[in-house]
């Protein structure tokens, strides 16, 4: 089975949540509740830094016009510490990870963000 990782350096550009606490969709919203608990923790918050949300739009509309794929190499993790790290060794390992396309980091990011925040605030009528 292919594992597809999303890095700390793309979810960390992809900032979403704000159109949530402006109140696009009912304070009965399950997305909404989330971002509102959260932001009691995290007074910054929303926006959020979106590496689940991404990964999930990925994982439904695939590569698109949003990403790239990097796959060779494999991610290592620590077995004392937990923490992780990608070895890239020119070999293909079955696991990937994705990349935003194109030379603007920052309007790719905003428009996979704009994507994310617009199904949140989709009622789902």
């Amino acid at each position: 089975v292919p594992i597809m990782f999303s890095g700390f350096e793309m979810g960390v550009q992809i900032m979403t949540g704000l159109p949530l606490a402006k109140g696009c969709v009912p304070a009965s919203n399950p997305c909404r509740a989330a971002f509102e608990d959260y932001h009691a923790w995290d007074k910054n918050c929303p926006p959020r830094m979106s590496w689940d949300p991404a990964t999930t739009l990925w994982a439904i509309r695939g590569h698109g016009t949003f990403w790239d794929t990097h796959s060779t190499g494999y991610n290592f993790v620590n077995s004392s510490t937990a923490e992780n790290h990608w070895v890239d060794d020119d070999k293909v390992h079955n696991q990937s990870y994705l990349v935003l396309k194109g030379a603007n980091q920052t309007i790719m990011a905003e428009r996979v963000a704009n994507v994310i925040d617009g199904l949140m605030c989709n009622s789902g009528a």
